[in-house]
């Protein structure tokens, strides 16, 4: 994927559907693998602000059907209750967006600690190995009683951090479970992948357009500047004090710049949400650069290992960079996702 001018390239899911929102976590099979797609499904479901907003959406819509009902409302009314509707929509495509980058926070969160335990898994094997080499050599006079010291002091300062390492996997993967309400196998995650992503071509423009249609904030600015058109219009007559039609212009004239200023600061965080989707794409190629280094030198290690060149020791240290160089690489992508959903929500606030 590449990010250049003057099309970016993208993956953005605009969240448009209203109600239509994710499948049931009971649909999750219980040996099915867990994947980014099934979590940002669910997140809406499981969040407490995407009901909020659904309930003010039926609320909305049961006030606009009782007036539509009502053969004394007024226009005025009637338009009111419609932008109170279209207002509490916007709000909750919003939610939902919101809810789907808190659920891939939490489940990028619970692979990272998961890919942390395991290197330090490695690390506290490496430890133990060093220091039952340190006391064999110790007991051959061949090391002194200050290398065994630190040698067994590296191995307990190792067991200390795999031991918080894995209690912070477990805190990873309690919250997980307690926001998507489904019980997660960790060995079952399957991790995040470019091919995961959908794809789009937008540029700037491209996108302000979409926010045009999609963002709650101007779409209030818009229906601001509609509602003091609407009391312009009821007020600009003979039977209408000069001062009461020069107050509802003013008022419109205000709106009307108040949605040029919400304009322009949509227009700056959608181009800062850009910015940073270029900036993580950055990091992501650095990334795969450094573990396709991370690769060459691996096998490299093997290699001399085979031949008997290098101590087991060192051929675990060159398998313990390689993991922390996959890991890199699967951070950077989790950051590309999320500087993505960031953008979707830009373009939706």
């Amino acid at each position: 994927m590449k990010f250049a001018p003057p099309l970016l390239k993208v993956t953005l899911a605009l969240t448009l559907l209203l109600v239509g929102l994710p499948v049931a976590a009971q649909g999750l099979g219980a040996n099915r693998l867990l994947t980014v797609s099934d979590v940002l499904r669910l997140a809406p479901e499981s969040s407490s602000t995407v009901a909020s907003a659904q309930n003010e959406v039926a609320t909305a819509e049961r006030d606009l059907r009782t007036l539509e009902a009502n053969p004394q409302a007024v226009p005025i009314e009637l338009a009111a209750a419609r932008r109170t509707l279209e207002a509490s929509q916007d709000d909750l495509r919003l939610a939902v967006a919101q809810s789907r980058l808190e659920g891939f926070n939490l489940f990028a969160e619970l692979l990272e600690a998961q890919a942390a335990l395991e290197a330090q898994e490695r690390a506290t094997e490496i430890a133990a190995i060093s220091a039952e080499a340190t006391e064999a050599r110790y007991e051959a006079g061949a090391a002194t009683e200050q290398e065994l010291i630190d040698a067994q002091s590296e191995l307990a300062s190792a067991q200390r951090s795999l031991q918080e390492t894995r209690t912070s996997r477990e805190f990873a993967q309690d919250s997980l479970e307690a926001f998507v309400d489904v019980e997660v196998v960790v060995e079952r995650l399957r991790p995040v992948s470019e091919a995961s992503l959908p794809e789009i071509e937008a540029n700037e423009e491209e996108l302000m357009a979409r926010a045009n249609e999609t963002s709650g904030r101007l779409r209030n600015a818009d229906r601001t500047v509609a509602d003091a058109e609407e009391q312009l219009a009821a007020v600009d007559n003979a039977f209408s004090a000069a001062r009461e039609v020069e107050a509802a212009r003013d008022r419109l004239e205000d709106s009307r710049a108040a949605a040029s200023e919400a304009r322009h600061a949509v227009r700056l965080a959608v181009r800062q949400a850009v910015a940073n989707v270029r900036a993580a794409q950055n990091r992501y190629e650095n990334a795969q650069a450094s573990q396709r280094s991370s690769v060459e030198t691996l096998r490299s290690a093997e290699v001399r290992f085979d031949a008997g060149t290098i101590s087991r020791v060192a051929l675990e240290e060159a398998r313990l960079a390689h993991q922390n160089t996959e890991s890199s690489l699967q951070s950077a992508l989790h950051g590309l996702y999320r500087a993505l959903l960031q953008l979707e929500i830009a373009v939706l606030e």
